[in-house]
């Protein structure tokens, strides 16, 4: 997640999540995109002086370059300057490639092409981040005349306990937990009215069952756990709420027995974002009375198990992830169901829907609030929960 945010800083991103649940053009030159009727293709203009910080130009090329080959199969430019990207498949929720999560990378190392630039990195601790000159929006009043920091230093916290200490006393100005039980209440009695609850969210806490490793009545063994879990209500009333999108009211994950496994799967999950362990140690509890073999949990930080993630190393997996403002299950679930690729799904109802539904692949469990605070200095902070953080408008912060 930390490098995810940084990127989202350092390079061009085409839009801007915004709290509202829209896209706001960033790179894109407003009013320029114009879609396909099928939204099998879309083209756009890229901003006027849009360039990276050593001055060269941002261009198609770069969007090529850093696309995702199983949603994009070319991205060109015509002579005056529009770029046309070609999908694979209908995709309606195109405005996430290169946005949110992702971003435009450059040629070569060291450049850089949003708001700010790294200035040093100390691994595991903070990355520091200085105004970026070159960048297009500096100073406009679209992007609200900044970047007004001198310097924005991301600290990397080990535990949200940690980081409630040091905002209370002092040593971080801007904290956005993820939801557990009192969050908020602590909140308001540390920073009082600079506290900002975002009242929708881009964000789902989903558990995904790996078919690389279990079986279809495998992973709805395991998932059947999960029916019985009751985090919301329980826990996180006032902090989260429950989605519906891919949740199956009983079915079909009630078709086999948990004590029918016959071996002892493990439950993967990071161990800095709190509440995850209680859909898990719900899956062990369903198991033991039932007379099977308990899971076991593995537990690490959030950048270890996102780099699991990526490569399918594990079994069942329960993590927070990221929708933004466009519902593109097809972006979410492409790494989780890859031979169905091809199945276009913008939207809650759909093919790649009832693949993930009906292969017991995956399960949303709650939706969780955004919810920051910040110390008396810092101004401009505002909670959005349709954005990767609390940086998502950090270029507008300023001191006092």
């Amino acid at each position: 997640m930390g490098g995810e945010i940084v990127r989202s800083l350092v390079y061009p991103q085409l839009f801007t999540a915004r709290p509202d649940g829209g896209w706001a053009p960033s790179l894109v030159e407003p009013g320029s995109v114009v879609e396909a009727d099928a939204l099998t293709s879309v083209s756009f203009r890229l901003r006027a002086g849009a360039v990276w910080s050593d001055g060269s130009a941002v261009t198609a090329g770069d969007l090529l370059a850093s696309s995702d080959e199983r949603f994009v199969s070319s991205v060109e430019a015509s002579p005056d300057g529009v770029v046309e990207v070609t999908f694979t498949q209908p995709l309606p929720g195109w405005r996430r490639l290169w946005s949110g999560q992702d971003a435009v990378l450059p040629a070569a190392d060291g450049l850089f092409g949003g708001p700010f630039g790294v200035k040093s990195v100390t691994p595991g601790l903070v990355t520091v981040l200085e105004p970026n000159d070159t960048w297009w929006g500096a100073g406009t009043d679209e992007f609200g005349g900044g970047p007004w920091l001198g310097e924005l230093h991301l600290v990397v916290v080990p535990s949200q306990t940690t980081m409630l200490q040091l905002f209370e006393r002092g040593e971080l100005d801007v904290v956005a937990p993820w939801a557990s039980p009192g969050r908020v209440v602590v909140l308001e009695e540390l920073a009082g009215d600079r506290v900002d609850v975002a009242d929708a969210s881009g964000w789902e806490v989903v558990a995904l069952a790996n078919p690389d490793q279990l079986d279809d009545d495998e992973r709805r063994s395991l998932l059947t756990g999960l029916e019985s879990s009751d985090v919301v209500s329980s826990l996180l009333k006032g902090e989260a709420w429950t989605v519906e999108n891919l949740n199956t009211s009983g079915a079909p994950f009630d078709e086999r027995d948990p004590a029918d496994l016959g071996f002892v799967p493990t439950i993967t999950l990071a161990e800095d974002i709190p509440t995850l362990g209680f859909p898990a140690r719900a899956i062990q509890l369903v198991a033991a009375d039932a007379g099977g073999l308990v899971p076991e949990l593995r537990q690490a930080p959030t950048r270890l198990v996102s780099q699991w993630q990526d490569e399918g190393d594990y079994m069942v997996l329960i993590a927070p992830l990221y929708f933004g403002p466009s519902a593109c299950l097809t972006c979410a679930y492409g790494t989780v169901a890859p031979g169905e690729a091809a199945l276009a799904d913008a939207g809650e109802a759909g093919p790649l829907h009832d693949v993930l539904v009906d292969h017991a692949l995956a399960m949303s469990l709650w939706v969780p609030l955004r919810a920051v605070a910040w110390g008396e200095s810092v101004q401009g902070v505002e909670a959005n929960g349709y954005a990767l953080f609390a940086t998502w408008n950090a270029w507008q912060w300023w001191v006092e």
